[in-house]
């Protein structure tokens, strides 16, 4: 096979993601999504046995070039990224919590955030059309592969998300206004959205006008405001707890 860099590949474009070390390889596998090569050290092949697979043994070398960057994991593939479909009815999905992101600036926010999102028990995240690729290689470093466990769902517009929801789940929406409830005073409801903003900016106004609850997050005369992907963190623990 011709060697390549995958430096500059349009993954988004191309509809493909590229895992990068063990970890995420083992995720990718356990995903079953279509794998449609393989880079790999000579250990790394012998370890997963992966006569059947489309592999090529490199050195490290040839791995950091192929990486474009100085790798030293053993392993990358690349994988066909399925599809983000729009969700199901509201009521067939059962989680007491979903998690909905309209528009966030940065992969590695949204890489943290899933990963926060998956390790505090959260099922099902709605995507909006702001975010970076959910399947780039940034987003799935920082979020650990947690993209192949989460229930992961695409929505166009504050409209179509709304129009979805259909009053059905109370929205709770962090904003840093003069009205927010703080969150050391909230009971969560039953069921709920959380909607969470983009890390400079906050939610956009469509999303603002239509939340049930504003909470904000006590804290320190310090700082200005914290990390998104703190901030989520913070906010499921409240909400599943």
């Amino acid at each position: 096979m011709e060697k390549c860099s995958l430096k500059d590949r349009a993954l988004q474009k191309e509809g493909l993601l590229v895992t990068e070390g063990a970890f995420l390889f083992e995720r990718l596998l356990e995903s079953g999504l279509p794998i449609e090569n393989i880079w790999c050290s000579p250990a790394v092949y012998e370890k997963y046995n992966l006569a059947d697979y489309p592999c090529q043994v490199l050195s490290r070398e040839e791995l950091s070039q192929t990486a474009g960057y100085n790798f030293h994991r053993g392993v990358l593939a690349l994988a066909r990224a399925p599809e983000l479909p729009p969700p199901p009815s509201n009521e067939a999905i059962s989680d007491r919590g979903i998690l909905v992101l309209p528009r966030l600036g940065d992969p590695e926010n949204l890489g943290g955030i899933l990963r926060s999102a998956l390790g505090l028990g959260i099922k099902t995240v709605l995507l909006g059309p702001g975010n970076p690729y959910v399947y780039g290689r940034k987003a799935l470093r920082s979020g650990m592969g947690a993209q192949f466990k989460l229930n992961l769902y695409r929505f166009d517009s504050p409209e179509t998300l709304f129009d979805w929801n259909g009053g059905k789940r109370p929205v709770i929406a962090t904003a840093l206004e003069e009205n927010s409830l703080s969150l050391k005073k909230f009971s969560p409801p039953e069921k709920w959205l959380l909607l969470m903003g983009h890390e400079g900016e906050g939610l956009d106004k469509p999303f603002l006008n239509k939340a049930d609850y504003k909470l904000i997050i006590p804290q320190t005369e310090f700082v200005d405001s914290l990390n998104v992907n703190v901030a989520t963190g913070i906010l499921l623990y409240h909400l599943s707890h």
